[in-house]
């Protein structure tokens, strides 16, 4: 995502570091990010609380079928767009080509696994058609976290998920906000996935939990340009406007992946 974009690296001390989301979250400081060569202790697992307004809560084209088989496993989140809080256009509306981009100096490590004793409501059961659960384990290098989600109409909805209960791990201690809200699959292969993740305020007017903000996620650690370009088009096709970007597994040493042997 980074043609036409104000792209500005670690080096660059211009450029304020933006509290991102919760993955599951948006972007806070990051564990790799470097400034001067300096490496910060943060985690890119953060929340955006600076935003105006109500947050709409799209609902955008999911991918009508999805084999969750094929999405399991190991991912690497190679970027993290976070969007304009604002109602999308009726007729969609075209990227902003002016957001900036950030190369973080890490490469986090997503990964994905159904919960098969438990439907959406949480009781052990065989019978998928109430739904299933999803976890999901955000790994850096500051730290971890896991997530819960609901699939509750596994047939004819399967690109949305629900989160479910409260997030655990290691990076709870990063002044972290935790995430109640949906996720939707806006792109699924067994190579490449885009997820949209939205939460309304909680408890109402809690204007700081309010977060919109998409994964690009990608089994190998390098994604091709042409193929974020295209993401970048997609997500305006959805009318969701890019506010900024933060590019992370570039220049990243193959043993300096944040726990790449899950």
């Amino acid at each position: 995502m980074n043609c036409q974009n104000n792209k500005k690296n670690d080096s660059d001390r211009s450029l304020p570091w933006f509290l991102l989301i919760v993955v599951v979250g948006l972007i806070n400081g990051s564990s790799g990010y470097t400034d001067n060569g300096k490496t910060e202790n943060s985690t890119i697992i953060g929340n955006d609380n600076t935003g105006n307004g109500t947050l709409y809560c799209p609902v955008l084209k999911r991918q009508p079928a999805l084999d969750l088989k094929q999405i399991m496993g190991k991912w690497y989140a190679v970027e993290v767009v976070k969007h304009k809080i604002e109602p999308p256009a009726p007729d969609g509306r075209k990227d902003d080509a002016h957001h900036v981009t950030t190369t973080v100096k890490t490469c986090p490590v997503v990964e994905l696994w159904p919960d098969d004793n438990y439907n959406s409501k949480g009781n052990k059961s065989e019978d998928k058609s109430s739904g299933i659960r999803i976890r999901l384990l955000w790994v850096e290098d500051a730290g971890d976290l896991e997530y819960s989600f609901s699939v509750p109409d596994l047939g004819k909805n399967p690109g949305l998920w629900r989160s479910e209960g409260q997030q655990n791990g290691t990076l709870l201690t990063h002044k972290y906000v935790q995430f109640a809200g949906s996720v939707q699959v806006i792109k699924a292969t067994g190579s490449r996935m885009v997820l949209t993740f939205c939460s309304t305020p909680s408890p109402a007017g809690a204007e700081e939990t309010r977060q919109l903000f998409s994964f690009i996620l990608s089994r190998e650690h390098r994604l091709q340009e042409s193929f974020a370009i295209g993401v970048q088009n997609l997500l305006a096709r959805h009318g969701l406007t890019v506010e900024s970007v933060k590019e992370t597994c570039v220049n990243v040493p193959a043993n300096d992946y944040s726990n790449a042997d899950l």
